[in-house]
């Protein structure tokens, strides 16, 4: 759709958890039920494989600023 936003990547690892964080600066993001993503059997599988394989996974929007995805697996 022509978006233009930076996003990064930071991976933690130590004796206790593996931990990742995705975040991006797009400021126009739909989650959840209105995602154009939502009903997509890929976009499913991949989220139900995340949560059988991590701990932890929170998510937070601040509008206009940030989408940031954090993941943690305890070791």
């Amino acid at each position: 759709k022509g978006y233009r936003h930076d996003i990064s990547v930071t991976a933690d690892v130590n004796d206790a958890q593996f931990r990742v964080v995705f975040a991006d600066s797009l400021k126009d993001f739909a989650c959840g039920q209105e995602a154009e993503l939502a009903g997509d059997a890929p976009y499913r599988m991949g989220m139900s494989m995340a949560r059988r394989v991590m701990n932890e996974i929170s998510y937070t929007y601040k509008k206009g600023a940030r989408n940031e995805l954090e993941l943690v697996h305890s070791l």
